[in-house]
């Protein structure tokens, strides 16, 4: 058993998500992050682009990194459908 802690970061790309992602790497995690429109943040493992209200690509994501800790910051802040806001922020 390895003692790396894997992240998962949600939201790699927005404001927090790029900080924490860069700490946690700093700090000698692995980081894995996903975001809709893709990553660059300098230092991820990997990284992923894919929309959090579809299923199979989340599944995927998650059967790939086999994070030990997620850290979901992606939001939808507004969002005329009330079914997708709560589907993505929570």
């Amino acid at each position: 058993m390895s003692d790396v802690r894997t992240a998962l970061v949600t939201g790699v790309t927005g404001f927090v998500g790029r900080h924490l992602a860069e700490l946690l790497v700093a700090d000698g995690w692995r980081v894995a992050g996903v975001s809709r429109t893709g990553c660059a943040v300098a230092g991820l493992a990997s990284s992923w682009r894919a929309d959090l209200c579809d299923r199979r690509a989340v599944d995927a994501v998650v059967a790939q990194v086999c994070p030990t800790h997620v850290f979901h910051l992606a939001a939808v802040l507004s969002d005329p459908d009330p079914v997708r806001l709560y589907a993505v922020n929570v």
